[in-house]
């Protein structure tokens, strides 16, 4: 057998691999196709991420959604539910969402008080709550 052409599609290796043998009463060669499955690949230069994720308490949070920049993923979240390990879990899944890419920028529109966030409704991060939320958000 010689060897054919190597064409890459999607996660299979197509090679095609050519007979040396004929019909000799057709004159007609013989090709098999064989696939051969390639290990999980990353991408090298993955861009970082600029996220924003805006409260649903926040007055008109769909319209600051709509108004991030353009490459800036914009998030709304319920106010209601939103912990500080549901802000870790959100923020990995968009990573591996995008081939696991780093997060540079964040920016999170909520309300607050002077030093306070308030990330829920029970919920919020400030100098006075951040050692107990610290292995949380070291996760980030």
């Amino acid at each position: 057998m010689r060897r054919g052409s190597l064409k890459a599609t999607g996660q299979f290796l197509r090679r095609s691999l050519t007979s040396s043998s004929s019909n000799s009463r057709s004159g007609i060669q013989y090709r098999r196709l064989f696939c051969e499955a390639l290990e999980d690949r990353r991408l090298l230069s993955v861009a970082p991420l600029s996220v924003a994720l805006v409260s649903d308490a926040v007055a008109q949070a769909q319209q600051v959604c709509a108004a991030a920049a353009k490459d800036t993923i914009a998030i709304g979240y319920d106010a209601d539910t939103m912990t500080t390990a549901g802000l870790v879990d959100l923020l990995a899944s968009v990573s591996a969402a995008h081939n696991g890419a780093l997060i540079e920028h964040l920016g999170i529109v909520a309300h607050g008080d002077a030093g306070r966030l308030y990330l829920g409704n029970s919920e919020e991060l400030s100098l006075a709550t951040l050692p107990s939320q610290a292995t949380e958000l070291e996760q980030l």
